[in-house]
C-alpha cells in the first residue's frame, strides 16, 4: 500500500472501532487530515476495496474493514496503549481477593470484563469453563439482531467443546483469532492466552493449563485490549 492509502485505511479502522459504523469518504477526509481531493480519497478507497481490505454494507455508502483488513491492521498498525492506572488497580485488587487460585482467576475475569467492556472467558480444562460479561457482547451494534443473539447464545452454551480446540493454538503470549480463525464465531474476534499452572508437575497437560480470553466483535479496540489482557495474565 502507498502511504496515503495506508493512512486512510488506519483512519477507517480506528474510526470504525470508535463509532461502530461504516465510515464515509467525507468524514474520512476530515479525520485523516490528508491534503488531497475527495475524488482522490474515493479512488483510494475503491482500490482498497478491490484489494480486499475494505467492504461496504449494502445499506451504507461507508466502508468497514474485511477480515483480511483486520488481519492487516493487526500485523502492521497496532499501537498498544498503556494500561490505565484505574484498571491496573482494579485488577490488582481482584487478584488479592482470594486464596484459591481458581477463585482468583474468576475474580480477575470479572474485573477484566468490566474494564474491557467485552466478554471474558476462562477455561481451567476442557470441561471447566467460566465466562462473564456476556451482556457486553450483546450490547454491541453488530449483535443486535435476534437471530445473531440466538446463534451466539447457542455457541456460548457449548463453550467447553469450543475452547478445547484452542489448547494447541494458545501460547503464553496473546494470540488474536479473527473471523474465520475464531472457533466461537466468524463474526467475532478472540484474544486468548494460556498460563501453565506453576504447581503442576511433569509435562504440561490440558488440565494443568488455564486459558483466559476476551471475546468481542472484530471491531475490538486491539490497541487498548491487548496490553490489558497481558496485564491480567501476568497477575495470574
Amino acid at each position: 500500500m502507498e502511504n496515503r492509502k495506508e493512512q486512510l485505511f488506519r483512519t477507517i479502522v480506528r474510526q470504525h472501532i470508535a463509532l461502530g459504523e461504516p465510515i464515509g469518504s467525507k468524514y474520512l477526509l476530515e479525520k485523516s487530515h490528508l491534503d488531497c481531493s475527495p475524488a482522490t480519497v474515493r479512488n483510494d478507497l475503491a482500490e482498497l476495496e478491490q484489494e480486499g481490505y475494505l467492504t461496504h454494507p449494502h445499506t451504507s455508502a461507508g466502508r468497514v474493514p474485511t477480515e483480511k483488513g483486520w488481519k492487516w491492521f493487526l500485523e502492521r498498525f497496532i499501537t498498544e496503549q498503556d494500561v490505565p492506572r484505574k484498571a491496573q488497580e482494579a485488577l490488582q485488587k481482584a487478584s488479592d481477593g482470594a486464596s484459591d487460585r481458581q477463585q482468583v482467576v474468576k475474580q480477575l475475569a470479572k474485573t477484566l470484563a468490566e474494564s474491557s467492556k467485552q466478554t471474558a472467558i476462562v477455561s481451567f480444562g476442557p470441561d471447566d469453563t467460566f465466562y462473564t460479561g456476556l451482556f457486553n457482547l450483546f450490547s454491541q451494534p453488530e449483535f443486535q439482531e435476534r437471530d445473531m443473539v440466538q446463534h451466539i447464545s447457542n455457541i456460548v452454551d457449548h463453550l467447553d467443546s469450543v475452547l478445547a480446540k484452542l489448547y494447541d493454538q494458545a501460547t503464553d503470549d496473546v494470540v488474536v483469532l479473527v473471523g474465520s480463525e475464531n472457533p466461537v464465531d466468524e463474526h467475532c474476534s478472540m484474544m486468548v492466552t494460556r498460563i501453565d499452572d506453576p504447581s503442576a508437575t511433569g509435562a504440561s497437560r490440558a488440565g494443568d493449563v488455564t486459558m483466559i480470553a476476551l471475546l468481542g466483535p472484530m471491531r475490538m479496540d486491539y490497541d487498548r485490549l491487548l496490553p490489558l489482557l497481558r496485564f491480567t495474565r501476568d497477575l495470574i
